[in-house]
């Protein structure tokens, strides 16, 4: 599947430094069967392993961040699918 441009909400929850589960709201910039793209108002770590829930699509997933760059007052994460089983 080639790169999509899809304008929705997401939410991506992580286990954070206390091993806790932390959630922030985010917007899909584009997807493919690989991955997504994702605003979001604060920093992902790379690497980090993320759950994501695209409600409007009935999608969850999980995935590894690969990158975020600051882009003008938020940031935008590439994140990687995970397979799943």
């Amino acid at each position: 599947m080639e790169r999509q441009r899809m304008i929705s909400p997401v939410r991506l929850g992580w286990i954070n430094d206390e091993t806790r589960m932390e959630y922030i709201a985010g917007q899909c910039i584009d997807i493919s069967s690989s991955g997504l793209a994702i605003a979001t108002a604060q920093r992902l770590r790379l690497s980090a392993l993320v759950h994501v829930d695209v409600a409007e699509q009935e999608m969850a997933a999980i995935g590894r961040v690969r990158n975020c760059i600051r882009t003008g007052d938020g940031w935008r994460a590439g994140i990687e699918l995970m397979p799943m089983p």
